[in-house]
């Protein structure tokens, strides 16, 4: 059976951190993948590859799927995936600043205390203004609770791609903030985006 391969935003473009990233919790299955050309895209039965933006480097046909896009205009599709994520409607309240967070102590890129330190920098800096307000959007596979830092600082509890905020949030955050986030990108068309300037090898 032939056909398409989805990986993760980004990784696609990156086989030896897409390996080294299943490799730190999945060891075999990573040897697996590699040994199958899944990690190279070198096996035979993948045809085509879905990506966000076509790069040089991909030799097998690149299908552009924009999550944005299909989103925006797909009413059926986004409904289904908030039924499915079971998510809710979060109040922005004027000024709030919307942070995500990535998953690197999970890939093995730092401890945990050190992405704990890490976000309680950015949160404490923001936080600053009088009557400003925090929402941690965590990545999925994120299970740090960031309340601790601030009463200001509200997070979100349900596991979504961030790409639903739009559809979620009742009133406009003043900016995004992203350490490194593929999912910041297909925020540009709705909000002020901003990418942290971090050297932690991430």
């Amino acid at each position: 059976m032939r056909g398409h391969i989805l990986p993760a935003a980004g990784m696609v473009f990156q086989p030896r951190r897409l390996y080294e990233n299943i490799a730190y919790r999945f060891k075999v299955h990573a040897e697996i993948a590699r040994e199958k050309g899944l990690i190279d895209l070198t096996n035979p039965f993948i045809t085509g590859v879905y990506v966000n933006k076509k790069s040089k480097e991909i030799q097998k046909k690149q299908i552009v799927f924009n999550v944005t896009k299909e989103l925006f205009f797909g009413r059926d599709i986004r409904n289904k995936l908030l039924i499915l994520f079971a998510a809710k409607e979060v109040i922005c309240p004027l000024g709030t600043k919307i942070i995500l967070t990535e998953q690197f102590y999970v890939m093995g890129k730092m401890s945990k205390e050190e992405q704990k330190e890490i976000y309680k920098q950015i949160i404490e800096r923001e936080i600053k203004e009088k009557d400003s307000y925090i929402i941690v959007k965590p990545h999925p596979d994120d299970e740090i609770d960031y309340r601790y830092i601030s009463d200001r600082v509200v997070q979100i509890d349900r596991a979504y791609p961030a790409e639903l905020l739009p559809y979620l949030l009742k009133g406009k955050p003043s900016e995004i903030i992203s350490i490194s986030s593929s999912s910041v990108n297909n925020l540009k068309k709705f909000y002020k985006v901003s990418i942290e300037n971090r050297s932690a090898n991430v």
